[in-house]
This record gives structure tokens, C-alpha cells and sequence, in this order.
């Protein structure tokens, strides 16, 4: 935000500051200034000039050739300006003048005539895009004197970058009260004078609040008769100053005082207010406004609006609409002074498309008192540049005044948290120079909280921060802490999540963190049934845009994006996983911890075998590893997730709970998110692994040797592995201590519908040598178990 000093200095007194000393204190107290302007140095080699002799130029008829005196010299200067008479005082820039544009002025021949400089307009001093003739000083303006002093540019500009939090810094008065209570100076707010000629107000204007917990405060004046046009030089000069462009008299009014006094202000043409009327409401469905830069926007009912007898006339707080905007043809005007809802503000806004000068400060919290001050000061200086008359009073809705809060400070808390002593004198006073209001209580201060900082202050610690930057923070002395470091005790959970990080990395994975907002189009992609649980994803109210406004209920879609993304810049090899939250909008909203990878393309290249595409064991293979390490056994069932391939895929059981799955993608979504085969996947849910996880527990490698034994079945195709393991498990003596399927085979011999399984075991035991008699007996019991409970048969061919 730009601070024009002049106008600063209508709240202090700054005839013994500094600027470049201001921005420097400013900035130590928490105000950072990025840096301090001259606004003279755009003027530099422009003087004051006048003009002695006017001759018509010999080769053009709209030219004259003019001698002007700087007061050391004449300059002959050809000019093509209308309005240039004898003795007019006009602005010269000499050669070797870089104008506010950046154009350099030289002496040039025009049409067989040198010209020694050029006379300025406004254009070229970037106030005005078009004019009629060169800019006429005053009578009184010196001759040679230096142009900026004559065209209100001896003046420097702050350019302040408050924080977020300090919304009631984004104008000139706020910023003065910080220079105010930094340099121990009275702040003052001239008072505003004016006739008011007119009967009174509510004659005029009706104004009704529908929305009040949108718009607790609405205030109006109303003015006829005026004039609308250019502004004075001055007011161009500061509008252009503060980073804006100059309009007309009434827009730049409430331009400047929204920079002056930091509150927004729309002024309406009165006679296009359908019945005189103002409403301020929620828009209704179907109704839209054309604001105005020129755009067409349609209105949700949750937007905030301001609206005549009729239709929406502007967005609250935000923009005006074109249908009420004032135009050269305008004589009477409503100024708008109001105090609205900052997250209101916010969400129309962003959901718009449309950040104004109005909307960032509306959306930070206003002063619901000082919108009265900026009312009255925008039509003084209505009266003053445009002439016209004032109604009697201000039309002021408050329904529900609100009330100050009071934070309790204590002394001894102020001084442990700076760690050092403060004055409590000194404490007071800085709070009372900030504009709090401030009563001694036992032990510290009761503080009431001023309107402009209702939303910044609402805690003890706030007041501690504001007595230090104010007091110095250079007068705090770096102290190494009193107190012993408390033990640092891992928590349960972190630890965990750690741990299976730690485990994936040891599978050769990188770790991404992905959002936790995403599009919903992506369940789509997965190709997830209307009733899945997953499609009952969190919605948000308020998202940035459709691609994140819902909350993620499985990881694939971040890890499949990112996996897009090195597509794109052609990284086809990736191995990703990531750790992170899903949520779940059932009955209420659950939150759970998930484990999910993503594989693409091909392993990477090692000493010891080459390159090869990923599959489906990959997953396997990363999933049982992290099983053994925490000490639990999965179990893999065929999976009918609709995203991955049916072929080559599983769901993983714990304790015959579902709690993930593994498998190749479906070619389907694999094209949906753009990316090449193969693509891998897996995800699981880790809350139950937190009770289930186990230490490793280590045995001693066998003294006595192992012992394989080999054994086919014939096996229906409808016969899984896995009810096979089952049975295994069942009958497991303890001499067993491993027994994998080795095979499978489906063809001649073997007859159709039927697939022969090999599987191998391995005995040992930790206290002799098994002998084949005793190995034998065990073995074929096993055999005999399985015959028993599965329609399976020993292979004998």
C-alpha cells in the first residue's frame, strides 16, 4: 500500500520527521515499508516557465512557435497545443527531461522548426489519458522554479506491506496511528465541515437491511446538484500517487479516501435507483449483475449484494454494478458507507474471480466506527470539487451495535514471555498511544480492544506483541532459555508412521505428499460404483476451485497425478508412495491413516540383472515385506476393485479383514489419467496394523539340516491357493517351518477344469536330525489332511 506523506501528515504533525527515518522505525515495529519514493525525481530538468511571444509556425497551421523564459534563459519551443496565450505561466521540460512515462525529451526539429523542449499536459505527467492543451500553472507559480513544487509532486510515497492481520493498515490513518504511538505524538482527525442545505436525509433515501449478519452496519448520504468532471490538479496528482487512475471528481473522491482513511466507499447515481430505494440482501437465484469493468456475472444466494427496489445495482464490498455507476451526466449521488462480513467478502470474491481494493480490505475487517468519519470526508470533498447539496444527517442502519472486547493482560505474564522487565508505566502507556483504552486491575491492565483491531486482538499474547514491538525488541536481551530442555518422548503413532515410511524407502520407494483436496472427477477415472463408500467424499464450502473441492477417500488419485506429472516432462520410471490422511463422510466424518505406491514403468537398472517392466509380485513383494517387518501375516484373495486389472490383482486380508489392495491398473484408467503401462498400484489401511503390528521376534539358525519334500495336486480351478494355505496352517506341525507353491501347470496330462499345484515344505528340528521315516510321516499327514478337506487328489503322473 502506497502512503502519500502530505496526506500523513494531516493525522501528525511531520515537520521534524523524516520519511526515510519513519520507514525505518515503521518497519522495526512490524510495518515493514519496502521503500520511500520521491515523486520529484519524475520531474527532474521541468521548470516553471512562461511564455513571451506566440508566432504562428511558417509550415502547419495547427503548430505556433513559441519563445518561453525559465527564468535564466529563453527556449524556443514549438507547440501544438489550443489554449497557449502570452505571459501564461506553463510547465517546460528541458532537454534531457525523462518524463513520468519514461520518454526523454531532446531538442527536435519540427517541420523545418527547432524546439529547445516541450511544454506538458497532463498527459504526459500520467494523469490523463486525453486533454485539450498544455497544463496552465497559476499566476503566482515562480518562474525557473522547479515544476514538482507547482504540480503537488514535492512529496515522497511509503510503500507499506502490512501483514495479512493488519487490515486496518491498509490506509493513511491507520498507518499514522502507528507513527503516533511509535514517536509519542498526538494523533488528530480534522474535523469535516459542510452546509447541509437540503431537508433531511430520510426525505431522500430509504435503505433496509435484510442480511444483517452479513451487513451489520449501512450508511448513506445524499447529495444533489453537482458537477461531474475532472478533478482538481491536486486530487489527480494524489489518486495517481496512491497507485490509481484518476476518473472523475465523484470516483476520485471516493478513491482517495479509501486510501486516506482506509474505508471503501461507492458513490451511486441517485436518479438511476429504481423507487429511491436501497436493499441490502443476499442475491436470488437467476439474478445477475454486470459490474463495472464490463463483466457479466451471475449470482449465487449466498453472495452479498446491494440492490434498489428493482435488481442487484453492486457487489457488497467488492464492485459496483454499470447500471448505477456515476456518469458525466449525473447530478445527484448516494455515497455508500458501510461495514460488511470479511469472510462474506472473502468467498464472493474468490468465487468471482474479482480481488478489488475495496474486497482486500472489506475481507480483512473494517472499523465499523470510522465508515461514519469517511462518509462525512468524501462529502466534503464532493461539496468542495463538484459543488452541490447535502441532505441533513446521515441515513445510519445499526440494528445491533457491537460491543468492544476486553483482554485482560497481567504484568508478570507480560515480562515471562519477552523475558524481561517491562515498566509497567511504560506498558500502559504504549497501550493507550496504540488507541486502547486502558484500566488498572490487580496484577496488570483490563484493555478494551478499539473497533479497527476487534478481528487482530483478541487475546492476552496480542497485547504482549503489540507493548513489544512498540517498546523495542532490541531492548529484549538474547538469553539462552533458564529451563532444562523437558525429554523428548516419540509418540506411539508417530513412530509408527515413521517406521513404515522407513520401510518403504527400504523397498526402494520416494516418498510424495500429495494434497488432501482433489477433483471428484477422479472417482470417475477409478471407475468407482455410485454406492461406494469412496464416492461419499467430504465436500468443502468454500474451495479454491473444482479441481480441489472435495477431500480425498483414497490416495490413488494424488500418487496417479504425480505420476502424470513426470510423465509429462518424460519420467517414466517412478516407484512413488505416500503416508497420509483419507476422510470419510458416512454417518459423521472419519478420518483414517493410509499406506499407498504407485509403480510405473521399468525397475531400475542394476549390476546384477537388467531393467524390466513392473508387475503385479512387485506389489507382492513390497506388501509382504512390510508384513514380516511389522510382524503380521497377510493373506491375498482375488480383488474386484473396479480399477485394477482382474487378472492381476488382490485384495489383502488381515485376520480375514479387507484392509487394502494391490494389482495392476485397469488399461481404462490408465489412459484416464494420461500415463503409460504398466502401472502398478497398492493402498492400505493402516489403522489396523497399529494393534495388530508385533516385534520381530528372532530364532536361532537350526544346528540339525532341513529337509524338502515336493507334492503336486490335481486341483479344481474354483480351488484357491489360498483355502489350500488355510488347510496347511490348520494341521501345522511344528517341524514345519516353511512350505511355499513352487508350481503351476494346467494341460495335458491334467484334465480339463483342473490345474496341477506343486508345493513345496521344509522341516527341520531344533533338536535332532529328523530321519526320512520321521519326515515322511509328517509329510503325508499334511497330504492326507488336504484330500480330507478339499476336493484335491495326489498327482501321480
Amino acid at each position: 500500500m502506497r502512503v502519500l506523506w502530505s496526506v500523513l501528515g494531516r493525522f501528525v504533525n511531520i515537520e521534524d520527521l523524516d520519511p526515510f527515518d519513519v520507514a525505518e522505525r515503521l518497519t522495526m515495529a512490524g510495518l515493514e515499508v519496502e521503500a520511500v519514493e520521491y515523486l520529484g525525481d519524475e520531474l527532474k530538468n521541468c521548470v516553471v516557465a512562461q511564455i513571451l511571444e506566440v508566432e504562428p509556425h511558417p509550415e502547419s497551421n495547427k503548430l505556433k512557435v513559441l519563445k518561453v523564459s525559465d527564468g535564466s534563459g529563453q527556449h524556443q519551443v514549438v507547440c501544438g497545443a489550443p489554449n497557449v496565450e502570452k505571459d501564461m505561466k506553463v510547465a517546460l521540460a528541458l532537454p534531457g527531461a525523462v518524463l513520468p512515462d519514461g520518454a526523454k525529451v531532446d531538442v527536435a526539429e519540427i517541420r523545418g522548426v527547432v524546439s529547445n523542449g516541450m511544454l506538458l499536459s497532463e498527459i504526459e505527467l500520467g494523469l490523463v489519458d486525453e486533454t485539450w492543451g498544455i497544463l496552465e500553472l497559476p499566476d503566482e507559480a515562480e518562474v525557473g522554479a522547479p515544476l514538482h513544487k507547482w504540480v503537488y509532486m514535492d512529496d515522497y510515497v511509503l510503500e507499506v506491506g502490512p501483514t495479512p492481520n493488519r487490515g486496518d493498515c491498509f490506509g493513511v490513518l491507520g498507518v499514522a496511528r502507528e507513527v503516533a504511538a511509535i514517536y509519542k505524538m498526538e494523533l488528530s482527525l480534522p474535523e469535516v465541515d459542510f452546509p447541509e442545505e437540503l431537508d433531511e436525509v430520510e426525505k431522500y433515501v430509504d435503505v433496509e437491511i435484510e442480511a444483517p449478519d452479513l451487513c451489520p452496519r449501512y450508511t448513506a448520504r445524499y447529495i444533489e446538484g453537482v458537477i461531474v468532471d475532472e478533478s482538481a490538479l491536486w486530487m489527480k496528482v494524489a489518486v495517481k500517487a496512491f497507485g490509481m487512475r484518476p476518473i472523475s471528481n465523484i470516483v476520485d473522491v471516493t478513491n482517495y479516501v479509501l486510501m486516506e482513511v482506509g474505508h471503501p466507499l461507492h458513490a451511486f447515481d441517485f436518479e438511476r435507483l429504481k423507487e429511491g430505494k436501497i436493499v441490502v440482501r443476499r442475491a436470488r437465484e437467476g439474478e445477475y449483475i454486470v459490474t463495472l469493468d464490463g463483466e457479466y456475472r451471475e449470482l449465487t444466494p449466498d453472495a452479498l449484494v446491494i440492490a434498489d427496489g428493482q435488481r442487484p445495482v453492486a457487489l457488497a464490498g467488492i464492485m459496483g454494478g454499470a447500471n448505477s455507476e456515476v456518469a458525466r451526466s449525473t447530478t445527484k449521488v448516494l455515497l455508500e458507507s458501510a461495514y460488511f462480513d470479511p469472510t462474506s467478502i472473502r468467498r464472493t470474491s474468490k468465487r468471482m474471480g474479482l480481488s478489488t481494493e475495496a474486497s482486500k480490505r472489506f475481507e480483512r475487517g473494517m472499523d465499523i466506527e470510522t465508515l461514519v468519519y469517511a462518509v462525512n470526508r468524501a462529502t466534503q470533498l464532493i461539496v468542495d470539487l463538484a459543488g452541490g447539496k447535502v441532505a441533513k444527517g446521515i441515513y445510519d442502519v445499526y440494528p445491533k451495535p457491537f460491543e468492544k472486547s476486553k483482554v485482560y493482560l497481567s504484568y508478570e505474564k507480560l515480562d515471562k514471555l519477552l523475558g524481561v522487565e517491562v515498566p509497567k508505566e511504560e506498558a500502559k502507556d504504549i497501550l493507550k498511544r496504540l488507541c486502547f483504552e486502558v484500566e488498572e486491575e490487580a496484577g496488570g491492565v483490563k484493555v478494551r480492544v478499539p473497533y479497527h483491531r476487534m478481528l487482530d486482538v483478541t487475546r492476552d499474547v496480542d497485547l504482549v506483541e503489540e507493548v513489544a514491538r512498540i517498546w523495542g525488541y532490541d531492548k529484549i536481551p538474547s538469553l539462552m532459555p533458564a529451563q532444562r530442555l523437558p525429554h523428548y518422548v516419540i509418540e506411539s503413532e508417530y513412530a509408527f508412521v515413521q517406521r513404515v515410511r522407513d520401510l518403504a524407502v527400504n523397498c526402494g520407494l520416494k516418498e510424495a505428499i500429495c494434497y488432501s483436496f482433489i477433483n471428484p472427477v477422479y472417482y470417475d477415472y477409478l471407475k468407482l460404483e455410485a454406492e461406494d463408500k469412496r464416492r461419499k467424499a467430504v465436500k468443502l464450502l468454500n474451495p479454491l476451485s473444482e479441481e480441489m473441492s472435495v477431500m480425498r477417500t483414497t490416495l490413488l488419485p494424488g500418487l496417479l497425478e504425480s505420476a502424470g506429472r513426470n510423465h509429462r516432462v518424460r519420467v517414466f520410471d517412478a516407484a512413488l508412495f505416500e503416508v497420509g490422511h483419507v476422510f470419510f463422510n458416512d454417518e459423521a466424518i472419519s478420518e483414517k491413516l493410509h499406506f499407498g505406491f504407485v509403480l510405473t514403468g521399468r525397475t531400475p537398472v542394476q549390476w546384477m540383472q537388467k531393467p524390466r517392466k513392473y508387475d503385479y509380485f512387485d506389489a507382492k513383494g513390497i506388501v509382504e515385506y512390510m508384513a514380516e517387518r511389522l510382524g503380521v501375516s497377510f493373506t491375498f484373495v482375488q480383488s474386484k476393485q473396479p480399477f485394477l486389472h482382474p487378472g492381476q490383482s488382490a485384495d489383502v486380508l488381515l485376520e480375514d479383514r479387507v484392509i487394502g489392495f494391490i494389482g495392476v491398473l485397469h488399461p481404462d484408467v490408465v489412459e484416464a489419467f494420461e500415463l503409460k503401462p504398466p502401472v502398478v498400484v497398492g493402498e492400505l489401511d493402516l489403522e489396523p496394523l497399529k494393534t495388530a503390528q508385533k516385534s520381530v521376534k528372532y530364532k536361532p539358525i537350526p544346528k540339525y539340516p532341513e529337509t524338502t519334500r515336493d507334492l503336486s495336486f490335481i486341483v479344481p480351478k474354483d480351488v484357491s491357493y489360498d483355502e489350500i494355505r488355510k488347510v496347511v496352517l490348520e494341521v501345522r506341525p511344528e517341524e514345519l517351518i516353511d512350505f511355499r507353491l513352487i508350481d503351476v501347470y494346467e494341460g495335458e496330462p491334467i484334465e480339463a477344469g483342473k490345474v496341477s499345484m506343486t508345493l513345496s515344505f521344509t522341516f527341520v528340528s531344533y533338536e535332532k536330525t529328523l530321519s526320512d521315516e520321521e519326515v515322511d510321516k509328517i509329510f503325508w499327514s499334511i497330504a492326507k489332511r488336504l484330500e480330507e478337506k478339499l476336493p484335491v487328489k495326489i498327482r501321480t503322473r
